[in-house]
C-alpha cells in the first residue's frame, strides 16, 4: 500500500505542477502531457486514499504526531479535491449540498495547485528514498 500511495501522490503532483515542469524541463514535456491526461482519475484515487489515511490517523494511536504523515494526508486531500472534482460531480450530482461545499473548497485552494503539486512530488520522492534507506 505504501508504494501505491507514493506513486499516486507522485503522479498527482506531476499533473498539478505540469506547467512548471514543462517550462523548467522541456525534454519531459511528452511524459508530463501523458500524466496530465489521467489527472481526474488519479485525483479521485488520491482523494479516496487521503480520506482513508485521515480516518486511519484519527482512530490510530500509532502515528502519534508524525508531521510527514500529516503533510501527505493534507496534500492528498487538497490535490484530490482539486483534480477529482469532475468525477465527484458525476457521482454526487451538481445539486448535492456536499458537492457544493467541496466545489467551494476547490475554488479556494485551486490557485495553489502548482505549489501543492511541487510539494507532493518532493514529498513522494523524499518518503520513497527514506523508506529505501
Amino acid at each position: 500500500m505504501f508504494w501505491i500511495t507514493n506513486i499516486l501522490l507522485f503522479l498527482s503532483g506531476v499533473a498539478a505542477a505540469s506547467n512548471f515542469l514543462k517550462e523548467r524541463f522541456p525534454h519531459w514535456k511528452d511524459t508530463v502531457i501523458k500524466v496530465e491526461t489521467l489527472k481526474g482519475i488519479v485525483g479521485f484515487m488520491v482523494l479516496v486514499l487521503g480520506l482513508g489515511k485521515a480516518i486511519d490517523y484519527i482512530f490510530s494511536t500509532y502515528h502519534a504526531l508524525n508531521a510527514g504523515y500529516l503533510l501527505n494526508i493534507f496534500i492528498m486531500l487538497a490535490l484530490g479535491i482539486i483534480q477529482g472534482s469532475g468525477i465527484l460531480k458525476q457521482i454526487m450530482g451538481e445539486e448535492n449540498p456536499s458537492y457544493k461545499r467541496i466545489s467551494n473548497m476547490r475554488s479556494k485552494i485551486a490557485p495553489y495547485e502548482e505549489i501543492i503539486g511541487i510539494v507532493a512530488v518532493a514529498s513522494a520522492l523524499i518518503t520513497s528514498i527514506r523508506y529505501l534507506f
